[in-house]
């Protein structure tokens, strides 16, 4: 006699099991380099940040080459418009690839996790003429800085069209982000703005990382807005970066503008270095 109750089971298994691996199939990796010209489905046919990052959805993984050396601006990462570049809430963005690795864990060090041999750098500095001068250091009197890039790198933490609804955490992982420069109209956060209201998705985490030479009227390097919460019981972290060298506010103000790192929604800053940032 046949148990039906037993083949309900094994055919709702079955089509779970396939849903799963369905899901899990459709997650992408993007392979990056800075003059790409493929799909980026492998390092032979890496593709641009930019465009990595308009395909990538939620549970995507983007890799992006680095430089042991860097000698030119092409070796940069410059976005092409003021708005800088914009990453997805569930996306994961990976630098320090030398351009050959098929696992992250295979990105070498320099002995410390946070000393990637290969340098992934992401600059606001769109024209390339950025100088910090001995009065006006890179405060927003400096006018080689007007060209540069309101956000270096925004994080849209607001899940959209119901992606990222399973919480997929959203990182940056293994960068370099400098000459970002958010001066108008009391902009935030010149290295990274972090924003939206993610309580439909997942949290954030900003690791090995260095923030250099970034400007904002508040949270120089790292801002990260009040709608920004800690979701699902997991918390959102910076964690393993150096920050140094940035600055926030007005020149010889003395409020705390938080040069380095600002949060005004939630976060956890650990095993991290902040040092000789402007106002704060």
């Amino acid at each position: 006699m046949i148990n039906m109750r037993n083949i309900l089971r094994k055919t709702m298994l079955f089509a779970m099991v396939l849903v799963a691996s369905t899901a899990l199939s459709q997650n992408k990796i993007y392979h990056v380099s800075p003059n790409g010209t493929g799909d980026g489905s492998s390092w032979d046919n890496a593709t641009k940040l930019a465009n990595a990052l308009k395909q990538a959805v939620a549970g995507d993984q983007i890799w992006v080459q680095g430089f042991e050396q860097i000698t030119d601006k092409s070796q940069l990462y410059i976005p092409d418009t003021a708005d800088g570049f914009t990453l997805k809430s569930g996306v994961k963005l990976y630098g320090g690839f030398e351009g050959r690795e098929v696992n992250i864990a295979d990105r070498q060090t320099l002995g410390k996790p946070y000393q990637l041999k290969y340098r992934s750098v992401l600059s606001g500095d769109i024209d390339g003429n950025d100088v910090v001068d001995n009065t006006n250091l890179i405060f927003p009197a400096n006018t080689t800085r007007q060209d540069n890039a309101t956000h270096v790198l925004t994080l849209d933490m607001a899940p959209s069209s119901g992606v990222n609804n399973n919480g997929y955490p959203t990182v940056v992982n293994g960068f370099t982000i400098i000459g970002g420069h958010a001066d108008g109209n009391g902009e935030y956060g010149g290295g990274i703005y972090i924003t939206g209201d993610n309580t439909g998705g997942g949290v954030y985490s900003v690791e090995r990382c260095f923030f250099i030479n970034n400007y904002a009227t508040q949270g120089g390097a790292v801002y990260v807005g009040d709608a920004v919460k800690n979701v699902s019981n997991n918390t959102s972290l910076i964690n393993q970066c150096v920050v140094y060298n940035n600055v926030a506010g007005e020149r010889s103000a003395l409020e705390n503008k938080a040069g380095g790192i600002y949060l005004a929604g939630e976060g956890t800053v650990v095993n991290t270095s902040i040092f000789n940032n402007e106002n704060g």
